[in-house]
């Protein structure tokens, strides 16, 4: 979220863990984890001793660029499962192939992608919501996310309906399709720096 955080929003390195995960909506022992193994990967400072902080060593093109040549970024998606039919009255933001039509120059593909966060996928799943659920083929696609693709965009991206550009990016983590790389790189220079 530093990363995309262009203007400095949010202020993230004048945050105590505990403000960084109410931000969030995580626990803070998820917080400590997380900056211990940032801290770890000798990409942050930790500031203080009982109130602290954190400061990045490196600015936010480096971050990016150390952060992935050391893999410390994970692919967001747990699974994609296929459904007919979408269900009503769920927020969902376009994911995978559709977001990256939006965010570069790159044609638009027919298969319907969206993220969803896994406990709003389980609970869809408990009310028997989801209409043909398989995992080859569908109209619509769900990317079950390992985090809420929501909570970076209600903070920085607050009127896009699409996932945020660095979680999309790390999607295609293992894609070797030449155009896709090329998009990549224009969302990188268009968004990260």
């Amino acid at each position: 979220m530093f990363i995309l955080d262009k203007e400095n929003k949010l202020e993230i390195e004048q945050l105590t863990f505990k403000k960084l995960a109410g931000l969030l909506g995580t626990n803070p022992m998820g917080i400590t984890r997380a900056v211990e193994s940032l801290k770890n990967q000798e990409l942050i400072d930790i500031i203080g001793d009982k109130e602290k902080t954190i400061h990045f060593i490196a600015s936010k093109r480096n971050l990016w660029l150390m952060a992935r040549k050391h893999r410390i970024f994970i692919n967001p998606v747990q699974k994609r499962v296929f459904v007919d039919e979408l269900p009503q009255n769920i927020n969902l933001l376009h994911a995978y192939d559709n977001a990256l039509t939006e965010y570069a120059d790159i044609n638009p593909v027919r298969q319907e992608y969206y993220a969803i966060e896994k406990e709003m996928f389980q609970a869809l799943k408990k009310t028997n919501a989801l209409i043909n659920e398989n995992t080859y083929e569908g109209r619509y696609c769900f990317e079950v996310w390992k985090y809420n693709p929501m909570t970076i965009n209600k903070l920085l991206f607050e009127n896009n309906r699409t996932v945020d550009p660095l979680s999309l990016l790390l999607c295609y983590d293992d894609n070797y399709d030449e155009r896709v790389e090329m998009a990549m790189e224009q969302i990188e220079n268009k968004y990260l720096w």
